[in-house]
C-alpha cells in the first residue's frame, strides 16, 4: 500500500500496511484535506524549522516551550540585594537571597554555635580531642592495628586458597555460592583477644550471613567444627560448650 501523501510504500503494521509512512506525512495530508495548509516556520526557542499543527503553535516541542517560558521568567525578575554583602544581583529564581556561593556559605557559618579558629582546631587535634580513642574497637573488644592487619592478611589468603582449590567461593556450612560472604572466627575474639592462633587460618571459616548469625545464636553450634579442626589443642578444652 502506498502512502496517501507521498505515494511511497508504507511499512507493515500487523497484517496490513500503514496509511502513512511517518507522522509528517500524516500532518501534511490532514492539512491538505482540511484545507488548512501551513508552511514551515522557525521555532521561537531553538530556531529550527518545523511544520505546525495550527497557526497558534510557535514551538517545535514541549521542551522548547518550557525553556522559553523559563528564560522569560528570568528576565522579568527584579534586582535583589544580597543579605550578606549588600550587593545588587539578578536572581536565578525568586527564592534566591545571596549573590554568590561564597555569601551563602558565610550565612551558614554565621548561624553556627561554635566558630572554631585555626588555633582552636590545633588545640583539639590528636590526643587533645575529646573523642580520641587509643587503638581500634571491634564489637566492644579493643584490638591493636597489628592484630587487624594480621586478620585481613589471613582472611584474604584463606579466600584465595578456596578459589585455587575449588574455583569459586561458597559457604562452608550450607554450600551456597551466590550470596554475601563473611569471615567468622570459630573461637570468638572476645574469648581469646590476644591469643596467638586467634587470627590464624585454622580458626577462620567462610560463611554466608544466615550461617554467621546461626554461629552467634548459640555457642554450642561450633562444637562439631572445633572437634574436626581439633581447636581444643590450640585454645584449650574450655572452648567446647556442653
Amino acid at each position: 500500500m502506498n502512502c496517501l501523501n507521498c505515494n511511497k510504500i508504507t511499512p507493515i503494521w500487523g497484517k496490513k500496511h500503514k496509511k502513512y509512512c511517518n507522522t509528517l506525512c500524516l500532518r501534511q495530508y490532514d492539512n491538505i484535506t482540511s484545507k488548512k495548509i501551513f508552511t514551515e516556520i522557525s521555532c521561537h526557542n531553538c530556531s529550527s524549522l518545523f511544520l505546525p499543527k495550527s497557526k497558534l503553535v510557535k514551538f517545535c516541542s514541549l521542551n522548547c516551550k518550557r525553556n522559553h517560558e523559563r528564560d522569560k521568567a528570568k528576565k522579568n525578575l527584579p534586582l535583589k540585594k544580597c543579605s550578606i554583602c549588600d550587593k545588587d544581583f539578578k536572581p536565578y529564581t525568586s527564592l534566591d537571597k545571596f549573590c554568590s556561593y561564597q555569601c551563602r556559605i558565610k550565612n551558614v557559618k554565621s548561624k553556627r554555635k561554635y566558630n572554631h579558629t585555626e588555633k582552636t582546631c590545633i588545640n583539639r587535634s590528636g590526643k587533645n580531642n575529646p573523642s580520641y580513642v587509643h587503638g581500634m574497637a571491634v564489637r566492644g573488644v579493643k584490638l591493636d592495628s597489628t592484630g587487624i592487619r594480621l586478620f585481613h592478611k589471613n582472611r584474604d589468603s584463606y579466600k584465595k586458597n578456596i578459589i585455587d582449590k575449588h574455583g569459586f567461593l561458597f559457604c562452608e556450612i550450607c554450600n551456597k555460592s551466590n550470596v554475601r560472604f563473611e569471615t567468622h572466627h570459630i573461637v570468638y575474639r572476645s574469648e581469646k583477644p590476644k591469643h596467638e592462633f586467634l587470627h590464624d587460618k585454622i580458626n577462620l571459616i567462610l560463611v554466608c550471613v544466615p550461617c554467621h548469625n546461626w554461629f552467634h545464636n548459640k555457642k554450642g553450634n561450633r562444637n562439631e567444627i572445633v572437634q574436626i579442626r581439633q581447636l581444643q589443642n590450640y585454645f584449650g578444652n574450655d572452648i567446647l560448650d556442653k
